[in-house]
């Protein structure tokens, strides 16, 4: 996977209500679980990933402060990453995606892929 995706779920959460309330684009109904595809930049591109998912954040922070507040869901931002030929590899994240993805009760995953070849 390549991208930044935010899934949402809960118990008895149904995402297509909270579609019907709060449409954002790209928004799919998985049941219980809320996908969005927040940035579909390569797993090598993550500042680009990133200035995308501040972006989403910031404009759709209305509706996603329902997810918790309204919902009771748990979400997070997983952003895929190609993994680096190295022994270690550090993912940062700026203080400003994670100071407004913290103020939305979002958290921050990294998963990690195979670079391609």
């Amino acid at each position: 996977m390549a991208g930044c995706m935010l899934q949402a779920s809960g118990k008895g959460f149904r995402a297509a209500e909270f579609i019907a309330k709060h449409p954002i684009t790209g928004a799919r109904d998985k049941g219980s679980l809320l996908v969005v595809m927040v940035s579909d930049k390569d797993g090598a591109d993550l500042p680009g990933q990133i200035a995308d998912a501040i972006f989403f954040l910031s404009t759709n922070a209305e509706a996603l402060r329902t997810l918790k507040e309204e919902f009771g869901c748990t979400a997070s931002l997983n952003f895929g990453v190609w993994q680096k030929g190295t022994p270690s590899q550090t993912v940062s994240f700026p203080a400003s995606l994670v100071a407004t993805a913290a103020a939305l009760s979002i958290g921050i995953d990294v998963s990690l892929y195979a670079a391609k070849s």
